[in-house]
């Protein structure tokens, strides 16, 4: 398998700071592979007694059912989107969703996600179906010795192992020591992830945890 290259897990945070909507951002592809291609957008929620500059950000996805637009949503609400790529990432039919969304001043927080748009049992609709989703408020299971909060992530997607069909996902987290600042956690734990065809969503083949050595 070949090595997880060195990652920058503060240049989201140093180059684009997610403090509000930043515009919508569309793309289109052919997500289901019926040849017709699907419209994924960033949609600006309105939050009461807030002003603009401070409302949310959603994922969505537009396709039709017949004769009736659809119009899903796909992810949680976050402060603004960073990374969004259609590509083809498992191996069924079609492209997926791949996005980042983040939260605060610094950008340290939020979700990233690959979605599906499945075939919805007994009608011709389409419906999402999240085959990999991480909240950084809901990290994976704490390195001991740690306080199981993460002060930055980091996903990405790629053909990491022949072994295993489609692109693999490997998420990286940084973990936070007792008195440890939130900006500067030392443990880092990164969790790979495969596409289970028979399950239809990412599982976890291995995990590495690495501590900043101490000076």
């Amino acid at each position: 398998m070949r090595k997880l290259a060195p990652t920058a897990l503060l240049a989201l945070a140093l180059c684009a700071s997610a403090v509000a909507f930043q515009g919508t951002v569309t793309k289109q592809a052919d997500l289901d592979g019926d040849a017709a291609k699907e419209t994924v957008r960033s949609v600006q929620v309105d939050l009461a007694g807030v002003a603009d500059e401070f409302d949310q950000t959603e994922m969505h996805v537009n396709d039709t059912c017949g004769s009736t637009p659809v119009d899903q949503r796909i992810s949680g609400q976050q402060d603004n989107l960073v990374t969004l790529k259609l590509r083809r990432i498992d191996t069924r039919r079609g492209r997926e969703v791949f996005f980042d969304m983040r939260s605060g001043a610094s950008a340290r927080q939020g979700e990233a996600r690959v979605v599906a748009w499945r075939k919805h049992a007994g009608t011709p609709c389409r419906q999402a179906r999240s085959l990999f989703r991480y909240k950084s408020t809901k990290p994976t299971h704490a390195p001991k010795g740690t306080t199981g909060e993460v002060s930055s992530f980091e996903v990405r997607v790629g053909e990491r192992s022949a072994r295993y069909h489609g692109k693999e996902v490997a998420l990286a987290e940084i973990f936070l020591e007792p008195g440890e600042p939130f900006c500067c956690g030392s443990v880092k734990k990164v969790t790979y992830w495969r596409y289970g065809h028979g399950r239809d969503q990412y599982v976890r083949y291995k995990t590495k945890v690495k501590r900043k050595t101490q000076t």
